[in-house]
């Protein structure tokens, strides 16, 4: 994880790893946190929407 402003003052794209660009989430988040760039790579669940989207649409929660 990497605070966008710290990244955006050096460069004037977003981070990238293996050609795939880090998602954004903004604030205000429910951690938070200050927006931030984060990449999330689907390991062990398989993702249709693919291995580096930030969101599982076949994963659920359970309600509490």
């Amino acid at each position: 994880m990497r605070r966008r402003a710290d990244w955006d003052r050096g460069h004037a794209e977003p981070p990238r790893l293996f050609g795939h660009v880090f998602d954004v989430t903004e604030a205000p988040n429910r951690y938070g946190l200050p927006a931030f760039y984060s990449l999330h790579a689907w390991i062990w669940d398989h993702n249709s929407a693919g291995r580096f989207a930030m969101w599982n649409p076949d994963v659920t929660c359970p309600a509490e």
